[in-house]
């Protein structure tokens, strides 16, 4: 017999008197390449993510936010500017100017585009309603 097919097939257990590789002994050779594979595919999504973090991080900075509260300065930014948009006021129409079906339908067109919340049409349509 050939010498290098001697040191091929003793790395092989002999399982069946075959002579041939079984099927843990090819199991047991391609399961170290599959753990190579996972392991750089982690290794590679771990880089990937160390990467966007750092430059998302920079963009806050650059932007003048901190990156470890941005989304807590993004909501207080949003309450805030929700809060000034309630707290002006509603300028009044003067008598005769449209019709009162007219400024029903403003008020639910402003509610439709998310410009006024429910509780708020619903005060407007009620002081509509109750100055008749």
């Amino acid at each position: 017999m050939d010498p290098q097919l001697d040191d091929l097939n003793d790395m092989y257990v002999d399982i069946d008197g075959t002579g041939a590789p079984g099927m843990f002994d090819v199991a047991f050779s391609v399961v170290p390449v599959l753990v190579g594979l996972f392991f750089l595919l982690f290794v590679a999504t771990v880089v990937f993510m160390v990467v966007v973090t750092v430059r998302k991080s920079r963009r806050y900075r650059e932007a003048g936010i901190d990156p470890l509260t941005a989304d807590v300065d993004r909501d207080i930014r949003m309450l805030r500017a929700l809060e000034n948009r309630r707290a002006q006021p509603v300028p009044p129409t003067p008598p005769g100017s449209a019709s009162l079906e007219q400024r029903l339908d403003d008020i639910e067109g402003l509610y439709r585009s998310g410009k006024i919340t429910s509780a708020e049409r619903d005060a407007a349509r009620a002081r509509l309603l109750g100055s008749l």
